[in-house]
């Protein structure tokens, strides 16, 4: 899975989950503290 490229913002962070057959189960997630350049 990935992030649609090409938008006017970004957002960074990352998602702890697992994948369950076509499914991805997030269990947890936070924002990373950095600026898009």
């Amino acid at each position: 899975m990935h992030a649609r490229s090409g938008g006017i913002l970004e957002v960074m962070g990352m998602l702890l989950g697992k994948i369950d057959g076509e499914n991805m189960i997030v269990m947890y997630s936070f924002a990373l503290p950095a600026e898009g350049t």
